[in-house]
């Protein structure tokens, strides 16, 4: 099974974000609390913890950008929607990966209120927008590859980003304090970061003549 330098660091950083995301599930399933310091966050210890957790998600959504980049040769042979799918994903992974590596560590460093002006903004016109581009995208990219999958093992494990964020929704209902994104966000973050992983060795090809031949 071929697995690059840079679906390990994917992997490794996703996987650290899915278990902030789940202990954060947890406690807040089980306290109604939460694990992200959202009290003042700009003294103490509080703005250091943050800061960690920000620069998880940056490199890990960033991470997802170098596999995207790099995998592009197994991509020019997937069908037109997955290569559609592919650069709305890096697009979006982008709007998340560039707040969370400069704009929040700066306000925080700088003691710029996170939740007020210009951060607020982003945040309600970037960063929300494209936290549920992630895993319609992911979704989206999942289904397409299901009669014909170039991508290997990610493009299947992305098929359970669907069934997951349809339980996050289930779960809103039942029991609301357990309804946590981070659910569909880890298995959105280690499909994509598979992508290529177990796939047969591909060549860099012109779309156009991918789907000429498939047609001929």
């Amino acid at each position: 099974m071929r697995i690059s330098w840079y679906h390990v660091v994917a992997l490794i950083s996703n996987l650290a974000l899915g278990a902030i995301a789940m202990t954060d599930t947890v406690v807040k399933g089980t306290t109604g609390g939460s694990i992200i310091p959202l009290e003042d966050p700009a003294t103490g210890n509080a703005v250091y913890m943050l800061l960690v957790i920000n620069l998880v998600h940056g490199v890990a959504y960033a991470a997802l950008i170098v596999v995207l980049l790099k995998e592009r040769a197994r991509f020019a042979v997937a069908n037109r929607f997955a290569r559609v799918m592919r650069i709305a994903l890096i697009v979006v992974c982008a709007a998340l990966a560039v707040p969370f590596l400069v704009l929040q560590p700066i306000a925080q460093l700088g003691g710029i209120p996170v939740g007020s002006g210009f951060m607020l903004e982003v945040s309600t016109w970037v960063g929300s927008p494209a936290f549920i581009g992630i895993f319609l995208f992911s979704a989206a990219l999942g289904l397409s590859l299901i009669r014909r999958n170039p991508l290997g093992i990610g493009g299947r494990v992305l098929l359970g980003v669907l069934p997951a964020f349809l339980l996050v929704i289930t779960l809103a209902f039942i029991s609301p304090d357990w309804a946590h994104p981070g659910i569909a966000e880890v298995v959105a973050g280690v499909g994509l970061a598979l992508l290529g992983v177990g796939s047969a060795r591909a060549r860099v090809v012109a779309p156009s003549l991918v789907e000429s031949k498939a047609t001929a």
